[in-house]
């Protein structure tokens, strides 16, 4: 019997089955030509560009850190200390672990930040907003590097700076430390300021002038100031120190990676005696107290006695052995900072500025002949 033919059914179904058979080969290409390629990229990152990709992720977990040295002294002719250290409890903020969180998270950090340092929330904001940018507050915003945790609270009780510390998960992105701030021991109740001066933060055209010239020793968080605290500035400050920490991903430090110490400042000896300089400010202090209570016959009242200034010279070398000058300031306010109040008691709103603490006249230039400034 002859075997029938199926018809156009049959070759229909033939054609439909070799169609398949085609997109089931061209599928299975494309899938083999997608594992070709994703094993080729696996290969290249692991086995080609594997030591580059490790140096990058390894960059991004470290962070270098500027480690300020401890400032010079400044001393009398006899060693005795003008200006010393003291250690401070300092509270900063790592503003690239900040800017991680949400926004609501941001502002109930820095509102339970102020509320254990004493600062208001506004205040902490303004700190942290990089000078120079929309926002910033001349004397209030922060002009060292962006990757150099903003102090934001100086010279914290230690047992605040302790509660920082021992509660990591209630203040994440927030640093306590001790750093080293200026003090001044006043040897024999003296006082010094308009000699001595005092530091303040550094300016951005500073900072800018300092980078240009390629001098490392300035950064970010030095202080620069009046006196010879600026004047002798440079051999003062030593070279700061830098410290790469390993960081996880949520800015915890783990550990060291690696760290450059820094260079200590230059003891600078004065030719002041401090004996000598206690002396002559209480001698100054009290002859403008008696001039007060002394009848002026010229304008029928007691002399004003506002202000004076004394200078005790070696004769034969020329050396400066005092300057004292009234009225004075206590040098330890700009410590950490100086208000606006004790700015302005400092420095008071007169027609004429002979009254100002700051001015120093001992050294200033002489008054013309018949003048009363």
């Amino acid at each position: 019997m002859a075997p029938r033919d199926s018809g156009p059914s049959g070759r229909m179904s033939a054609a439909a089955t070799t169609k398949s058979r085609l997109r089931l080969i061209v599928i299975q290409a494309l899938v083999f030509a997608l594992f070709a390629t994703l094993f080729a990229r696996l290969y290249y990152l692991q086995v080609v560009g594997g030591e580059e990709y490790h140096a990058q992720a390894a960059s991004q977990s470290v962070r270098e850190v500027v480690v300020q040295p401890q400032r010079g002294l400044i001393v009398d002719d006899m060693g005795r200390p003008l200006v010393a250290n003291r250690t401070s409890w300092v509270v900063s903020v790592d503003r690239a672990m900040l800017d991680k969180m949400s926004h609501s998270q941001r502002g109930k950090l820095i509102e339970r930040l102020g509320a254990v340092v004493g600062q208001k929330p506004a205040t902490i904001r303004q700190r942290l907003v990089t000078c120079g940018e929309s926002g910033s507050v001349t004397g209030t915003c922060w002009n060292g590097s962006p990757y150099q945790p903003v102090p934001v609270a100086s010279d914290v009780r230690q047992g605040v700076a302790l509660r920082i510390l021992e509660q990591p998960e209630d203040y994440p992105s927030v640093v306590a430390e001790q750093q080293s701030v200026r003090a001044y021991p006043q040897p024999f109740g003296d006082n010094l300021a308009h000699v001595l001066g005092y530091l303040s933060p550094i300016t951005a055209q500073e900072y800018d002038r300092a980078q240009k010239h390629g001098d490392r020793s300035l950064n970010g968080a030095s202080s620069v100031g009046a006196g010879v605290e600026k004047q002798y500035d440079a051999w003062l400050r030593g070279m700061p120190g830098y410290k790469r920490v390993a960081v996880d991903s949520m800015g915890r430090v783990l550990g060291n990676s690696s760290e450059v110490k820094g260079q200590p400042g230059d003891t600078l000896v004065t030719s002041i005696d401090a004996k000598v300089q206690g002396v002559v400010e209480k001698q100054l202090a009290q002859t403008i107290k008696l001039a007060r209570q002394t009848y002026d016959p010229v304008t029928h009242q007691n002399y004003k006695a506002d202000s004076g200034a004394v200078v005790v010279m070696d004769a034969k070398s020329g050396r400066i052995i005092s300057m004292a000058s009234q009225p004075t300031y206590d040098p330890s306010v700009w410590v950490g900072g100086i208000t606006k109040k004790q700015l302005a008691h400092s420095t008071p709103t007169r027609p004429a500025p002979r009254c100002s603490a700051e001015r120093r006249r001992a050294s200033s230039p002489p008054a013309p002949p018949g003048s009363r400034s």
